[in-house]
This record gives C-alpha cells, structure tokens and sequence, in this order.
C-alpha cells in the first residue's frame, strides 16, 4: 500500500511515540514497550519470526522504562 493506512493499535495501550519506514512501523506505549508491524523478512519487527505482521507484535527484550 502506498497511501497511509490506520492500523489497531495494542490493546489498551497508549501509543506515546511511533516510527515509520517504508516496509514495517514501530511504536512506543506509555508502559515503555515497544511494538513493531509490516515486513518481517529478516527479523526486523524483533518478535523471533520471519512472519510479517499486519498487527502489531511486541518486540521481545525492550523496555524503554
């Protein structure tokens, strides 16, 4: 998709802060947690897969508190 589209945030998370580039988007909650989705081809959404995500993932390891 080339035009922006609106994506389900995590639930009951408060995104304070988001990242995008052009093939997977990041996202930051207020408990400190980091979320990632879109390609996954070379394990870049941090979720231990090569699956792509059209819903965020939590990345494992990070927490930004």
């Amino acid at each position: 998709l080339l035009t922006p589209q609106a994506v389900a945030g995590p639930l009951g998370r408060d995104v304070v802060a988001i990242g995008a580039g052009p093939e997977h988007s990041l996202a930051l909650d207020r408990q400190g947690r980091v979320w990632s989705w879109g390609s996954n081809l070379d394990g870049q959404l941090g979720d231990g897969t090569n699956q792509d995500r059209v819903l965020p993932v939590q990345v494992l390891g990070i927490n930004l508190n």
